[in-house]
């Protein structure tokens, strides 16, 4: 598994739109690791799995902090939006 964690750097104002700077990122190796992060613009991250073996993510969530069930980033487009529950 690897995690790349970034940081926004606009102020939010413009309506889906999102510039990014890639902070770090780690990859865990068999055994495991262990990542937190805050919601909304505090945990801005992907995860997957670079390798070609099994791997396994969990991932427990907190409740909703507001009307949005989260945000889906494009660095590659500086282009962010909402995601909405059905």
């Amino acid at each position: 598994m690897a995690e790349e964690r970034y940081e926004r750097l606009d102020d939010g104002t413009l309506f889906e739109h999102a510039r990014l700077r890639k902070l770090w990122r780690r990859r865990w190796r068999e055994g495991g690791g262990v990542s937190t992060v805050l919601p909304y613009d505090g945990g801005i991250h992907r995860v997957g799995n670079p390798g070609g073996e099994t791997a396994v993510s969990v991932h427990l969530y907190g409740p909703r902090l507001g009307a949005a069930d989260g945000r889906d980033y494009d660095p590659s487009r500086d282009h962010v939006c909402d995601r909405w529950d059905d």
